[in-house]
């Protein structure tokens, strides 16, 4: 019986393997009814190992940001050096060897040196206008023309009165004395000449030998009829000297109330006569009613007449002794 059991069992043992031989599914179904636990199938895993493998690939870019940032970060990993915004060089790892630094102002100054084999030319600024030369050579070729504050480089040979420069990676000479170690400043610009003031012109209304353009203080004209701003303008742009005096228009009393009467102050005897002769003269062009000077009163109506003596009204002023009285009708 314990034999026969024995051989059972290994001939049970002998068709599960051989079974699970002909079918690994079923040993695995074994083992999930047993330990509870689900495996993977064969394509499950070749779709993980599928997916591990994809996840190592960086993205291909997909908008034109991603491309962007994609071609930024091949370059950065593609130098050795990178320089900051600050301007500090490093890479990637820490050495004993001292960093390079090159700010920006370093990167786009000057050299204040260069060597060409072992002749060293130092840098130099022009202090004015010069020509260039070919060579040092009084029959030298000029080659044109550097302005002032141009930086070259100077070799530090002088030969027959010129001095050697590099100018461009080339040798050519200027006339010396021209070089200084620091650059000039620029001449000041020349001051706008000032644009002078036209004078006025006569108005074409005018007749000849009067002048109606504005003159003197415009505030003269105010309430003024315009026969009276004419009247005004021409004596103004006869005799200047009235227009820097005090002229009186339109005042609340007589003839002046109306806007149509002047008062040209004056204490001098002689411009106050100029002035009468001048506006007795071209009465009929300025409609002149009357002109009082001197305690003397004349009217184109009574021209024949002449200049006609006035009662006395007691103190200069009233009496016409310090100005010109001119109305016109």
């Amino acid at each position: 019986m314990a034999t026969a059991g024995i051989v059972t069992f290994a001939t049970s043992g002998a068709m599960a393997a051989g079974a699970a031989a002909a079918d690994p599914g079923t040993v695995i179904s074994l083992v999930e009814e047993k330990s509870g636990i689900r495996l993977p199938t064969p394509a499950e895993r070749r779709i993980e190992t599928q997916t591990a493998a994809a996840a190592k690939i960086p993205a291909l870019p997909t908008t034109r940001e991603d491309t962007r940032m994609s071609n930024d970060r091949r370059e950065i990993s593609g130098r050795e050096t990178t320089v900051s915004r600050g301007g500090d060089r490093g890479g990637g790892t820490t050495t004993d060897a001292p960093s390079q630094v090159a700010t920006i102002e370093s990167l786009i100054e000057r050299p204040t040196s260069v060597s060409g084999g072992a002749q060293k030319a130092v840098l130099r600024y022009v202090q004015e206008d010069v020509t260039v030369y070919a060579s040092y050579g009084k029959r030298a070729k000029e080659l044109g023309e550097l302005k002032l504050g141009r930086a070259v480089y100077y070799t530090g040979r002088d030969e027959g009165g010129r001095q050697e420069i590099v100018l461009e990676g080339t040798r050519v000479w200027i006339p010396e004395g021209n070089l200084a170690r620091t650059k000039p400043e620029p001449p000041p610009e020349p001051a706008p000449t000032p644009t002078p003031t036209p004078s006025p012109s006569p108005s074409e209304e005018a007749p000849a030998g009067l002048d109606f353009s504005a003159c003197g203080d415009a505030s003269v004209e105010v309430g003024l009829v315009p026969d009276a701003v004419d009247l005004y303008r021409a004596v103004c742009n006869a005799f200047p000297a009235v227009a820097s005096g005090t002229t009186y228009g339109y005042d609340p009393h007589g003839e002046h109330a109306d806007g149509k009467a002047l008062d040209f102050m004056t204490d001098d005897k002689e411009l106050g006569d100029a002035i009468a002769a001048f506006v007795q003269e071209h009465a009929a062009e300025l409609n002149i009613y009357d002109i009082i000077w001197y305690q003397h009163i004349w009217t184109p109506v009574r021209a024949d007449e002449g200049w006609r003596l006035m009662e006395d009204r007691g103190d200069p002023t009233a009496n016409h002794y310090d100005h010109v009285h001119v109305a016109v009708n």
